[in-house]
């Protein structure tokens, strides 16, 4: 069960299912520049789960350049402005920790550093939408360093909204100089959900010949899936909850022992993908919203062992990730649930982050990488199907 779990996170995969069409008109266009060191910009948007940010990250992997990078996540910053000194401090971390920490400052730095610069710099701007400001100054000052005289900037920038440049920038489609490249990605297909989680689950060892989730199941998530949003994480998500579901219930039936000698290897099954499902639909009435989430068991761990560290800290918000793999451990042993490794464990914190529940800053050494939650118990309580699972872990306490 856990490496199926393993199996099914919605961290970044060791290579790209789908999507062939999308990489490689992302991979040739941002090639191209570099070959030519020319500046440019392009805008991908898409729905949440239709594999943005993955195809992108694999087009950067697949370009052998030693063009600087930036990849920022623009959700993370406390606000719009904050931009500037995270760009100049990733581009060049000396001359950021020398230099004034104003963004008019920042901004000069970065035109002088992108102007001067001989090599092409590749600039990643996830989220990009929340970079909102009065009158959209900071997106057009970004978007409008490509034109600069002897501008090596290549700027991608990727959010939800389909039409965030023609709404929210209108003056980006008079400027030839400024316009960018328009790519949208469409939602999953059925086929496509269930070719990514069955390519995903032929990695996992069979139980007795058989796999843990079978096909059946598999294709029946990934059609109500394509007919609610075609968002592959929420596929993934209800395929995790599934697998714990069962897990939990082979646990509970082995403590007889009887029972245990004539169990045999207990599969998640069509019926159980749908209690989901369900799950997910009476979540997405009672919060009337039209963005149902699923949190997994140990996504939701994960979380409510931030809460409890939060608690004991007293008002300090960043947990680094080695002190938070240590009371994880803890909280499981307690709750009677396994051990959690540190790569495991960094998996489901990025799931996290793609949920847009928690932030995270990266250090060389994984460890030491910084995480702060963006929920609270309340908004965290609104979110998990367990109730009386989620109010026994925070009473039970570290």
């Amino acid at each position: 069960y856990s490496s199926t779990k393993q199996a099914l996170t919605t961290s970044l995969p060791d290579f790209l299912v789908c999507r062939d069409a999308e990489f490689k008109l992302v991979k040739n266009y941002i090639a191209d520049h570099i070959d030519q060191s020319k500046p440019g910009s392009m805008y991908i948007s898409g729905a949440p789960g239709t594999g943005k940010t993955a195809v992108l990250n694999f087009a950067l992997k697949s370009i052998p350049t030693s063009s600087p990078k930036v990849f920022i996540n623009c959700m993370s910053l406390r606000n719009s402005q904050a931009i500037y000194s995270n760009i100049w401090m990733l581009l060049s971390p000396t001359s950021a920790k020398k230099s004034a920490n104003s963004a008019k400052d920042a901004v000069a730095d970065i035109e002088d550093f992108i102007t001067s610069n001989q090599q092409s710099i590749i600039l990643v701007l996830d989220e990009i939408d929340s970079l909102d400001s009065r009158n959209q100054e900071v997106l057009y000052t970004i978007f409008g360093w490509p034109s600069l005289k002897n501008s090596k900037l290549i700027l991608v920038g990727i959010a939800n909204s389909l039409d965030l440049t023609d709404r929210i920038l209108p003056r980006l489609q008079s400027d030839e100089s400024c316009k960018p490249q328009l790519m949208n990605f469409t939602p999953y297909s059925k086929d496509e959900i269930s070719q990514i989680i069955l390519n995903r689950l032929s990695k996992v060892c069979f139980v007795e010949g058989e796999q843990i989730l079978d096909a059946p199941a598999v294709n029946f998530c990934s059609r109500k899936v394509s007919s609610m949003a075609g968002d592959l994480r929420m596929a993934l998500n209800i395929c995790t909850r599934a697998v714990e579901i069962v897990e939990m219930e082979v646990k509970k039936s082995k403590l007889n022992e009887s029972a245990a000698l004539n169990t045999g290897v207990k599969k998640v099954t069509v019926p159980v993908i749908l209690k989901v499902i369900n799950e997910v639909f009476i979540q997405k009435v009672a919060l009337k919203t039209d963005a149902p989430m699923i949190i997994p068991l140990q996504q939701m761990l994960v979380m409510c062992t931030m809460l409890l560290m939060g608690k004991l800290a007293k008002g300090s918000k960043e947990i680094t990730l080695g002190k938070l793999h240590e009371n994880l451990n803890k909280v499981c042993l307690k709750n009677g649930f396994g051990r959690v490794d540190q790569g495991e464990l960094l998996s489901h914190c990025l799931s996290i982050e793609d949920q847009g529940m928690m932030t995270i800053k990266k250090n060389k050494q994984v460890r030491l990488h910084k995480l702060s939650l963006r929920v609270n118990e309340q908004e965290l309580e609104s979110v998990i199907q367990d109730k009386t699972l989620l109010s026994t872990i925070l009473q039970k306490g570290i």
